[in-house]
């Protein structure tokens, strides 16, 4: 059982008690690494292409990669987990364009989730 009153990998999330657990299930996950070094940032926006990234992570994507997007570099922590989504139509961007460090929004994230749903409900119907 991992104890909401603090974190033993990272010292910022003083006040986000409640939020313990989860951060540190999906640390231990593999789905979130935090910023830097024993850092979280909880009140930090997250980027477009970090949530693509958690995404993948957290739902085992794999796929052929899509075509890519103009303004998401090839050697980004991101480029293969926004690639593998837009190969799976979860990422669509706005033409050629993902815009990978714009803050992410909440539509935005439904969006997405969304998609992943649909997606696999498509590959594994009822």
């Amino acid at each position: 059982t991992i104890s909401a009153a603090a974190s033993p990998h990272f010292t910022d999330l003083d006040g986000y008690f409640w939020a313990v657990p989860a951060i540190e299930y999906l640390y231990g996950a593999g789905v979130v690494c935090g910023t830097s070094a024993g850092i979280y940032s909880p009140a930090a926006p997250i980027s477009r292409g970090s949530f693509m990234l958690m995404v993948c992570r957290a739902f085992n994507f794999s796929a052929a990669s899509g075509t890519g997007f103009a303004d998401v570099p090839a050697d980004s922590i991101y480029a293969d987990a926004v690639n593998t989504a837009q190969a799976l139509g979860i990422a669509q961007g706005n033409g050629s364009y993902f815009y990978p460090a714009s803050p992410m929004t909440r539509e935005q994230s439904a969006t997405f989730l969304l998609r992943r749903r649909l997606d696999h409900l498509r590959r594994n119907p009822l």
